[in-house]
């Protein structure tokens, strides 16, 4: 690996059009790299780390140790679960029968949706008919899912700047 450092430094000292491409391929793998893990079926702390490392790196900031702590649970992490665990046990309370039945949307909503894409054609669906069947049972499905879909989007939209379509 010292090999390929020490031949890439060589290439960079000797041309700038040679600098200049190896600095455009890097930027395009740091994208590459902040998209795939923005992208990711399993948002986890550390790929969310990734993700933001890459995009500080592109954006020319330079990396501090412990600067992205902030970072807190991943979309689909502990705290989501613990929320969707104490639901489950107010609505076992309220109207016994129920249960198995909001615990069964609850598990295939985790199977078919949760780790899809938001990209993913059938994502959009398969969350309104799980949710509905949540919300057919009394529960109240953003505390035991989280966001819907078209507001997830909705957000990932204005945070990529695009706005006014509304086609999820």
């Amino acid at each position: 690996m010292a090999n390929n450092t020490n031949n890439s430094m060589a290439a960079l000292a000797a041309s700038p059009d040679a600098r200049d491409a190896e600095i455009s391929m890097l930027r395009d793998a740091l994208d590459h790299i902040a998209r795939t893990a923005h992208q990711s079926r399993s948002q986890t702390v550390r790929i969310r780390w990734i993700e933001a490392r890459a995009n500080g790196a592109l954006e020319g900031k330079p990396y501090i140790r412990g600067q992205f702590r902030e970072i807190g649970e991943p979309r689909n992490g502990i705290a989501q679960f613990e929320k969707m665990a104490a639901e489950i046990e107010r609505m076992k309370a309220s109207q016994p029968g129920l249960p198995e039945v909001l615990s069964w949307a609850v598990g295939r909503w985790n199977a078919q949706v949760a780790n899809r894409p938001l990209q993913n054609v059938h994502r959009r669906t398969l969350d309104g008919v799980w949710r509905q069947v949540m919300r057919h049972c009394g529960a109240d499905d953003v505390v035991l899912c989280g966001p819907r879909h078209d507001d997830l989007v909705a957000d990932e939209r204005v945070a990529e700047g695009v706005e006014g379509r509304n086609d999820g």
